[in-house]
């Protein structure tokens, strides 16, 4: 009898040892599987920690059985298939989410590049579509909400990228008439010698603004165009007659009547004096201990013609010595001009320290875009967006792309020296 308990008791020891020291191979296929299933719905994009815990546990778990510690391999097996079951959870939730904000954004594109009255038909399928789509989503079941919104999102998008290039088209049409136009108001021998034709444009340009913001585009373009070429010409005709106004002045050795000389030379002193000023207020905020930190880069115009020179504190400075060049000869228009484009740059500078800001939202039934932005911070001026944009270029990658949290600086108007 005393042998019979020894030997139920040695083998009982034997069966629980070996039971406790074999390869946990269930446990590890269990966790593989368990990690693929995660992977296939992008758990690796939308759940990338909990799948990285999980991971670290089966890798763990396998050196565990390396080093013959299988209680330990077991235990680390079957956390890492509870945490790659976490992560597909998750993942499923969140792609599910994202795809539904993906297309939510693409709805307001496509509403907000008046995608109503230029593609009515297309518009009205968009808006029955998308309503299916909300009412899969708001059943909570992941993979019917991201099978179905990858479906619409291939649809919509095509539709949204060509009404938002449209729009960006005209837009880019009337601010680059409008920044001519600035530049060309600016200047006081057009407004000395082309000042009819300077009217004119600013009557069609503000055409143009009006039917960019009723989305008729086509009409805004060719307005803009319109525009621009009436502004170049007054440009052109005020700097011909001007020339021709000092080639006769030289050949007949005559100087304009003494009260009218006076008055240009005492403003181009005035001008010249007001933007040496503002470029020693600009290099004391430079100076050591300073927080004043200048946006790099600005696009701008310069005497009617576009140019990508950095706005600078040595740009600023180039001009001055340009008008105090003109002073020199007597030219006096030409010495204001300078100076009060000097002016101009260096207030865009100083303004970028005094700019106002603006948080992007989160509003999924009215997302925030830099064309809205625009017309919340400009009077309904939208088609200044690329102020913005060029203000915030260090954080907008992409013009379409903005996000809630994300602060912009908004730049004041700096439009004429007065």
């Amino acid at each position: 009898m005393r042998k019979w308990i020894t030997g139920s008791l040695v083998l009982l020891l034997a069966l629980w040892f070996v039971g406790c020291s074999s390869v946990p191979k269930k446990e590890l296929e269990e966790a593989k599987a368990a990690i693929e299933k995660a992977q296939a719905v992008d758990a690796s994009l939308f759940a990338s920690s909990e799948l990285a815990a999980a991971q670290n546990d089966y890798d763990a778990a396998n050196k565990f059985v390396e080093g013959k510690k299988n209680k330990e391999a077991k235990e680390k097996a079957l956390s890492s298939k509870q945490k790659a079951e976490e992560a597909y959870k998750l993942a499923r939730e969140r792609r599910a989410e994202d795809i539904y904000q993906k297309n939510v954004a693409l709805m307001n594109q496509i509403k907000d590049n008046f995608g109503e009255k230029r593609a009515p038909e297309a518009y009205q399928d968009a808006v029955a579509s998308f309503s299916a789509f909300e009412a899969t989503y708001a059943k909570k079941d992941p993979d019917a909400t991201y099978q179905e919104g990858t479906k619409l999102y291939e649809k919509l998008s095509p539709l949204a990228q060509k009404l938002v290039a449209d729009v960006e088209q005209a837009t880019a049409a009337v601010t680059s008439a409008q920044d001519k136009y600035y530049a060309a108001e600016n200047r006081d021998i057009v407004k000395t010698y082309a000042s009819q034709e300077l009217s004119d444009a600013a009557v069609i340009l503000q055409r143009a603004k009006e039917a960019l913001a009723n989305g008729d585009l086509e009409e805004a373009i060719a307005l803009a165009q319109q525009a621009s070429a009436l502004i170049d010409g007054a440009v052109a005709k005020a700097e011909q007659a001007y020339q021709r106004e000092l080639a006769t002045q030289q050949q007949q050795q005559v100087k304009p009547a003494g009260e009218e000389t006076n008055t240009q030379k005492q403003k181009a002193e005035q001008y010249i004096d007001e933007a040496k000023k503002k470029l020693e207020e600009l290099r004391k905020r430079r100076s050591p201990g300073s927080s004043y930190l200048p946006e790099a880069r600005f696009s701008y115009l310069a005497a009617g013609v576009e140019s990508t020179e950095e706005v600078s504190d040595a740009l600023v400075e180039k001009y001055i010595k340009l008008a105090e060049d003109a002073y020199a000869r007597e030219e006096y228009l030409d010495a204001i001009d300078y100076a009060r484009e000097a002016i101009r740059l260096a207030d865009m500078l100083l303004a970028m320290e005094e700019a106002a800001t603006y948080t992007v939202k989160l509003n999924p039934a009215n997302r925030d875009c830099l064309w809205k932005i625009a017309g919340y911070m400009y009077d309904k001026r939208y088609w200044l967006w690329p102020m913005i944009w060029r203000a915030n270029k260090y954080q907008i990658k992409d013009p379409d792309l903005i996000y809630p949290g994300q602060v912009f600086k908004i730049p004041p108007m700096v439009t004429e020296t007065k």
